[in-house]
């Protein structure tokens, strides 16, 4: 199997819009009314956003941001629910590994 199948993230929203995040993992729910909804289903192995130290312009990770929308008020608005984040690891000449 590929390596990315285990890398995969559902962001899910329940009936009282509650949000989950499911990492390399099953998910089972109940609910007396209401549907689930699957907001996205990301491959972190290629997240879009890259960080980048501003000194060295090293990339550092990268960033996916997952939005769900509300009714308010004022109309409609994006609201970000997940923030999913994977870091590279580096190895340092300061702190060595044993």
């Amino acid at each position: 199997m590929p390596s990315s199948c285990f890398a995969q993230a559902a962001v899910v929203s329940d009936p009282q819009n509650h949000v989950f995040v499911c990492v390399n993992t099953g998910f089972v729910a109940f609910a007396i009314e209401g549907t689930y909804n699957v907001l996205a289903v990301v491959d972190q192995t290629h997240l879009p956003t890259m960080i980048k130290d501003r000194i060295t312009g090293v990339t550092l990770g990268s960033t996916h941001e997952v939005t769900m929308r509300s009714r308010t008020g004022s109309g409609d608005k994006d609201y970000v629910v997940a923030l999913l984040y994977v870091l590279k690891m580096f190895l340092s000449p300061f702190f060595p590994n044993k």
